[in-house]
């Protein structure tokens, strides 16, 4: 009896129409099982990633405030008043 490789005894054993399957790229419904996953997935995780921007952009404008009210209280102890309306920020550049 002669012996067979490896390769062509698990061939025998497949039918050839998975072999010529096996060859070709994903089916249709492959497709379209990723494409709705990915929708899933990107349908849970969007308004998190949207309700976080919007919550950075608030503390961003709140730090910015803080900053500037922090730079006039430092004018004021360099020069002795604040600055006024017609100095505006320049003043604060400026000493």
């Amino acid at each position: 009896m002669m012996r067979q490789s490896k390769s062509v005894k698990k061939n025998i054993y497949r039918s050839p129409r998975l072999i010529k399957r096996n060859k070709h790229g994903f089916s249709l419904i492959e497709m379209l099982v990723v494409v709705v996953i990915l929708g899933l997935i990107a349908s849970i995780v969007a308004p998190n990633l949207i309700g976080k921007i919007a919550g950075a952009k608030s503390k961003t404008a709140t730090v910015q405030i803080e900053d500037l009210a922090a730079a006039v209280e430092l004018y004021y102890l360099d020069i002795g008043i604040y600055p006024t309306t017609e100095q505006g920020l320049q003043a604060l550049i400026e000493s």
